[in-house]
C-alpha cells in the first residue's frame, strides 16, 4: 500500500509539472504564466528534495531564466520576472544539485542586472536572496559575473536586514579567490572600506571578512596590497581594533576582532605602505594596550570576562612580528613542533608561490628594514612600547615571542653600528686572492 500511495504521489507531481511546463512555455499569454509561476513557487516551497527528485531541472530551468531576462521585450512584465527569480531561488533552495544548471543557464548576470538597474525593489531583494544562495556553492562563478560589484553597488537602497544579506553575499564570493581576482575586487575595495563605518554590526563583521579574505589572496603581491592600502582601509581598521576606541571594541564580535587583527597583519608583512601607515599611527601603543589588558603579561591579571581567546593573541603577536624585516633563515634554530609559530611557516597564510622567486622574502626583509632604517624614531618608540611587554608575556607562543625579540635586537644592532660607523668615518676594505 504505501508503494503504490508513493507511485500514485509521483504520478500527480509529474502530471502537474508537465502542466506548468506548459503554461510556462505559453509566449505571450502573461496571466497564464503568472498561474504557472505561482504554482510552480508553491510546489517548490512546499516539496522536499525526496519529493522533487525527479524533477526535470533542464527543462525549467532555461525557461525561467528566459522569462528573467525578459525585460527588453515588449510587454514585460514584472510580476513574471518576480516570480521567475522566486523561482530559482526556491529550486536552489530545495535541490541543491539544481544550482550546477541554475549557473550554466546564466542566471547569475540575470540577477545581477536586477542589481545594478534597480526598477522593481521586490525583484532586486529577490534577485539578492538568489545569489546569496548560488554564492555559496559558486563563489567564482559569482565572481566572474561581477556579482560582488552587483551585490553593494546599491547598499544604501535596501534596509539593514537586506544590507546584511548582501554582506553575506559578498563574504562568500570573496572566498577561495582566483589568481586573477584583483580585476574584479579591486572596484569593491572602497565600498567595503566605507562599511568599516556602518553602525550596525553584522554588516561590519562581514565587511571586515571580505577584506581579509582579499588581503590574503594578495599576501604575496605587494603592489596588490599597496593598491588595497589606497583607500584608507589600514587607518580605519587600525581605529577599530584601538583600545581607546572602546565604543566602537563593545559592538565587535571576537571573531570580527580577531579577523581585523589578521587584516593588519596581512597587509603590514605583505606592504611597506601599510607598515609605514599603522607605525605613524602608533600601533605599537595599541598592541602594548592590548597585551597589557590581556592577563598574560606577568604580574597582572584581569576579570575572566575580560581575556582574551589563544587565536586572538597569536593574531596580535604576530601583527608586531609583521611589522618587522624577517630574520635570515637559519639564524635561529628551534623545535620542529614549534615551527607553526614562526612567520613564514605559520599555516594561517600560503607559502609564497614559485613565480616569486626566492628573492622575495629577502626584499620584503630589505624594504622592511630600510623603512625602520629611515625613520628610527618609529623604531624607537615601537622598541620602547612592546620590547618590555614582550619579553613579560606568558603564553604559548614562546617561540614567537622570541623571535619577535631576535628581529627588534638585530635591527637595534644594526642601526647602532650605522650610526658608529658614521660618527667614527670607518670604512671596510676587504682584498681577496685567488689561492687554491
Amino acid at each position: 500500500p504505501g508503494s503504490a500511495a508513493a507511485a500514485a504521489a509521483s504520478s500527480t507531481t509529474s502530471a502537474q509539472l508537465k502542466r506548468i511546463l506548459a503554461g510556462l512555455q505559453a509566449e505571450g499569454d502573461e496571466s497564464r504564466q503568472l498561474g504557472s509561476l505561482m504554482q510552480l513557487c508553491e510546489m517548490l516551497s512546499i516539496g522536499t528534495e525526496d519529493s522533487l527528485a525527479a524533477f526535470p531541472i533542464d527543462a525549467f530551468v532555461p525557461l525561467l531564466v528566459g522569462l528573467l531576462r525578459e525585460e527588453d521585450g515588449p510587454g514585460a512584465s514584472p510580476e513574471v520576472m518576480l516570480l521567475a527569480a522566486r523561482a530559482l531561488a526556491n529550486l536552489v533552495d530545495v535541490l541543491p544539485s539544481a544550482c550546477s544548471s541554475v549557473v550554466h543557464y546564466g542566471a547569475i548576470p540575470c540577477f545581477c542586472a536586477r542589481l545594478l538597474t534597480i526598477e522593481y525593489m521586490d525583484l532586486a531583494e529577490q534577485s539578492l536572496q538568489a545569489l546569496r544562495k548560488i554564492s555559496l556553492e559558486h563563489p567564482t562563478a559569482c565572481l566572474r559575473a561581477g556579482a560582488l560589484m552587483a551585490v553593494l553597488s546599491y547598499l544604501d537602497f535596501f534596509s539593514t536586514g537586506v544590507q546584511r544579506v548582501a554582506l553575506s553575499t559578498a563574504a562568500n564570493i570573496c572566498r577561495k579567490l582566483p589568481s586573477d581576482a584583483s580585476e574584479f575586487v579591486m572596484e569593491a575595495v572602497p565600498l567595503l572600506t566605507n562599511l568599516l563605518h556602518h553602525h550596525d554590526s553584522k554588516v561590519l563583521e562581514h565587511a571586515s571578512v571580505c577584506l581579509t579574505r582579499i588581503a590574503e589572496a594578495f599576501a604575496h603581491h605587494p603592489e596588490k596590497l599597496d593598491e588595497l592600502c589606497n583607500h584608507g582601509l589600514v587607518a580605519q581598521a587600525a581605529n577599530l581594533v584601538s583600545i581607546s576606541n572602546s565604543p566602537g571594541q563593545t559592538s565587535l564580535s571576537t571573531s570580527t576582532y580577531t579577523g581585523l587583527i589578521r587584516l593588519l597583519s596581512t597587509c603590514a608583512s605583505g606592504s611597506l605602505l601599510a607598515a609605514k601607515t599603522l607605525l605613524l599611527l602608533g600601533i605599537s601603543g595599541t598592541i602594548k594596550e592590548i597585551l597589557s589588558g590581556s592577563g598574560l603579561v606577568a604580574g597582572t591579571s584581569v576579570a575572566p570576562a575580560l581575556s582574551r581567546p589563544a587565536d586572538q593573541m597569536f593574531e596580535i603577536v604576530s601583527l608586531a612580528d609583521d611589522l618587522l624585516p624577517h630574520l635570515p633563515v637559519g639564524i635561529i634554530s628551534l623545535p620542529t613542533n614549534c615551527r607553526v609559530f614562526i612567520k613564514g611557516s605559520s599555516t594561517r597564510r600560503p607559502a609564497p608561490t614559485k613565480q616569486d622567486g626566492a628573492g622575495s622574502t629577502e626584499n620584503e626583509r630589505s624594504g622592511h628594514e630600510s623603512l625602520l632604517q629611515e625613520h628610527p624614531e618609529l623604531l624607537q618608540q615601537f622598541g620602547m612600547d612592546l620590547l618590555p611587554v614582550m619579553t613579560q608575556v606568558c603564553s604559548p607562543f614562546y617561540f614567537l615571542l622570541m623571535n619577535f625579540v631576535y628581529e627588534l635586537l638585530d635591527l637595534f644592532f644594526v642601526l647602532m653600528l650605522n650610526n658608529l660607523f658614521y660618527r667614527t668615518g670607518v670604512r671596510f676594505k676587504c682584498k681577496c686572492t685567488n689561492t687554491p
